[in-house]
């Protein structure tokens, strides 16, 4: 009846079950699985046959063009040079008189000595070229000049190479204002030849005659080049584009003229590509036909590529398999586990119902569960936010339910001008009720006074017991104080009463602090803590009463706090680096105390030393903060992290002691500890005039090795005088003189004077800003301590930051 109701209103039927919910999760996974891996084989099969195949022919394409281009580029350069020194020569006044003469046959000697000059084979060799020709206008050869560039000797020019540039159209076409240039392919290589018109006036007179210089590159060269390539048999016409070509384009130059490439694709069982270049020559009748050697055939690339897709599928296949065998091993079967815990939680037998339709997919049974189970509990939700916030044994506000009121009521009152107070109540030596009566008479009576609470409860009051025998009442708002202080003596009256239970009449005295708000305190999440202080000082004076908050109770309560605080471990310890600013290693550390008090909340050093020392328990405190040091330093040493000093404030009160010494040496006997690393730290506020105990412990504490700096030096007026009188190893400049030393630095100057004058370690403390560190280097050696370098640091966030 219930399953029926329950899937009645889930709306889940047969006919609406999922075709895929019928597949066990496990199924589902292994099914996606290989169908994935169907997909990526099919992907990576099309994948290497066409994009790689097409990607590698155009990766070599791009390559090819880039290496073609170069060739036409270095042949160009090679021609440029020739046709700098041909111009250079032929339009130099010199040349042309050379020309006149020989052309007259006048000025043998000089003409000679010319040719000597200009034309011989280390002249040649340097300019690069190894053929000079010099004609004149009507093609008679006046001179020529061939050598080899290897041997630098003569060498017979090749007569092909002769009558090709020397032929009648070619001299005809050099004039006053044009000249020939291009390449030749002969047998041994590449011939570059340049004619230029030797005119005088430097290139802009009469034509006297031409002037030919030649340079050949051998094939031996060309094969030594980078991209290689090797020259073919010159063709009159131009391929012609077809379904092969890749690329056809024309190449810029600056000399060559007509230049062309033409990248084909080889359509053989083995693809490859074939790179060509066709440069017009020198008589531009037909194409010189260079072709690049290719430096890796396209299949091996393409078999390494497969080989590689293969390996990525063979490791993908892996991959998938030790995942489906990790989850079918562990993920499924702590989905199994989640589907019987939810199902232990639920009134239904749900894994049985799934099953009885049909459903084998883990998920959407738990997915089911989750949402039944999510509906029970919006169902219920009132209800646990109740108990939640609600104290099981007398129905009043727990702990969190008092201070989410709190809370509301922070944010509530917001710029109302609300008075509020707190009650803080406790029963007054519970523990021995329970003792004697038992925790079931306890309880009773637990529940008999929150009763009384209630009855007795002024209005806007929240009722709380925040723990065993507390009871806080937070009284939201009040119009006449009165009111309240009438509320707290009722309720102590009202608890005079016996409580009447098992056949027992017992006697049980509250003790009421009472805090008000804004009266007493600028924040209201501090009148708990006053209720607190209150209350205890109520006990501290007899019980059975009620107080209110004064700000002379927290002295009281902290006197008496602070060596429950060193038992309960409230009191720690932090360290504050102290730098040494020229090369910023660690010279040391002070070690200062700190409070978190769970009545008072975090107490500040400076409040709670000074009641330490009027109420004698500075001696307590100060053993603690020795013994917490020494044994710190003890552990550093263990672990090889080396703090050269750490200091330690010592109240002028413990050396009043004079069997402080003793106990200072009983902790270094303890924890083996060496004394050059201490350093005790005393103030200057205080006589040391009929002190003889005093002196006496410091004299101990230095002949025992223990360093003794002077602190806040210069605060008061008898800094020299003690300078003088105690054996003080460095002085700490107090923060009043640095926080306005850029101002005014006259007295830190002369605290540094006097120091290196008795040779005193300086620690500046308090250093905020660079501008102060800069200023404090500048007046001679110290160790700066300061926010500027760090705040003070827990033993963790300091062996973290400086022990490496």
């Amino acid at each position: 009846m219930a399953f029926n109701v329950f899937f009645k209103n889930k709306k889940i039927k047969k006919n609406n079950i999922s075709f895929f919910n019928k597949f066990s999760l496990n199924q589902k996974i292994l099914i996606y699985f290989v169908i994935q891996i169907i997909i990526v084989i099919l992907a990576i099969n099309v994948f290497s046959k066409r994009v790689v195949v097409d990607n590698i022919i155009n990766m070599e394409k791009v390559k090819d063009s880039q290496k073609l281009y170069s060739i036409v580029n270095a042949i160009d350069n090679e021609l440029n040079t020739v046709q700098k020194f041909s111009k250079d020569y032929s339009n130099w006044n010199k040349t042309y008189e050379y020309v006149e003469y020989k052309i007259k046959e006048l000025e043998k000697d000089y003409c000679e000595a010319f040719e000597k000059e200009n034309f011989d084979s280390i002249n040649m060799m340097n300019l690069g070229i190894n053929t000079i020709i010099i004609l004149d206008n009507d093609g008679k050869i006046l001179y020529e000049s061939l050598y080899s560039e290897d041997e630098l000797g003569s060498y017979e020019i090749s007569k092909e190479i002769k009558d090709i540039s020397l032929k009648e159209e070619i001299l005809n076409s050099i004039t006053e204002f044009s000249s020939k240039n291009g390449i030749i392919k002969t047998e041994n290589g590449i011939y570059f030849v340049s004619m230029n018109p030797i005119l005088n006036n430097n290139g802009s007179g009469k034509k006297a005659g031409i002037l030919l210089m030649g340079k050949e590159i051998s094939k031996i060269k060309l094969e030594e080049t980078t991209p290689e390539f090797y020259i073919e048999e010159s063709v009159n016409n131009l391929p012609v584009k077809n379904e092969n070509t890749i690329e056809q384009s024309n190449i810029e130059t600056k000399n060559l003229g007509e230049v062309k490439n033409n990248i084909e694709l080889v359509p053989n069982y083995i693809k490859s590509i074939e790179s060509r270049l066709y440069i017009k020559d020198f008589t531009e009748s037909e194409y010189i036909n260079i072709k690049l050697e290719p430096e890796l055939k396209m299949v091996d690339t393409i078999k390494i590529t497969r080989v590689l897709f293969l390996g990525i599928l063979s490791l993908y296949i892996l991959i998938i398999i030790f995942t489906w065998n990790f989850l079918n091993n562990s993920f499924m079967h702590k989905i199994n586990n989640i589907i019987k815990s939810i199902s232990k939680l639920n009134k239904y037998n749900l894994e049985y119902q799934y099953k009885e339709l049909d459903i084998q997919d883990e998920l959407v049974i738990v997915e089911k569960q989750i949402d039944t189970l999510v509906n029970e509990l919006n169902n219920h939700y009132d209800e646990i936010i109740v108990k939640s916030n609600t104290d099981e044994l007398t129905g009043l506000y727990n702990r969190v339910g008092f201070n989410k009121e709190i809370e509301n009521y922070n944010k509530e009152s917001k710029n109302k001008d609300l008075k509020s107070a707190v009650l803080f109540l406790d029963i007054d030596k519970f523990k021995n009720i329970n003792d004697i009566y038992g925790h079931k008479i306890g309880d009773s009576i637990l529940r008999e006074l929150a009763n009384r609470i209630s009855i007795n409860s002024i209005p806007n009051s929240v009722l709380s017991r925040t723990s065993g025998d507390e009871f806080v009442i937070f009284i939201k708002e009040y119009k006449d104080k009165e009111d309240v202080i009438d509320f707290a003596s009722n309720l102590v009256k009202v608890m005079n009463e016996p409580f009447k239970l098992g056949g027992y009449s017992i006697k049980a005295t509250v003790s009421i602090g009472i805090s008000f708000y804004p009266e007493g305190c600028n924040n209201i999440n501090d009148l708990v803590i006053q209720g607190d202080i209150a209350m205890y000082n109520v006990k501290k004076n007899g019980r059975n009463n009620y107080a209110e908050y004064n700000s002379g109770m927290k002295k009281i309560i902290s006197g008496i706090a602070i060596t429950e605080a060193i038992k309960y471990k409230e009191m720690f310890l932090v360290y504050q680096p102290q730098i040494n600013p020229i090369n910023n290693c660690i010279e040391g550390v002070e070690s200062l105390i700190r409070w978190n008090s769970k009545i008072l909340g975090f107490v500040p050093p400076n409040e709670f030393i000074k009641i330490a020392e009027e109420t004698g328990t500075i001696h307590d405190l100060g053993n603690f903060i020795i013994e917490e040091v020494f044994n710190q330093i003890n552990i550093w040493e263990r672990m090889k992290f080396n703090i050269p000093k750490v200091s330690i404030n010592i109240s002028p009160i413990q050396l009043m002691d004079k069997y402080f010494y003793d106990y200072v040496e009983s902790m270094l006997e303890k924890y083996s500890i060496s004394t050059e690393k201490i350093v005790f730290e005393i103030t200057e506020n205080f006589a040391i005039e009929d002190q003889k105990v005093i002196v006496d412990n410091l004299y101990k504490i230095h002949e025992a090795g223990i360093n003794i700096y002077l602190d806040d030096f210069g605060k008061g007026y008898s800094s020299l005088g003690y300078l003088e009188k105690l054996p003080i190893s460095g002085v700490k400049i107090d923060k009043k003189f640095i926080d306005y030393i850029c101002q005014n630095d006259k007295i830190v100057k002369m605290i540094f004077t006097l120091a290196q004058s008795l040779n005193l370690k300086v620690v500046a403390e308090g250093v905020e800003y660079n501008e102060q560190k800069e200023k404090l280097t500048q007046m001679g050696e110290c160790v700066i301590q300061g926010y500027l370098y760090s705040k003070p640091l827990t033993v963790n966030e300091l062996e973290s930051k400086y022990i490496n």
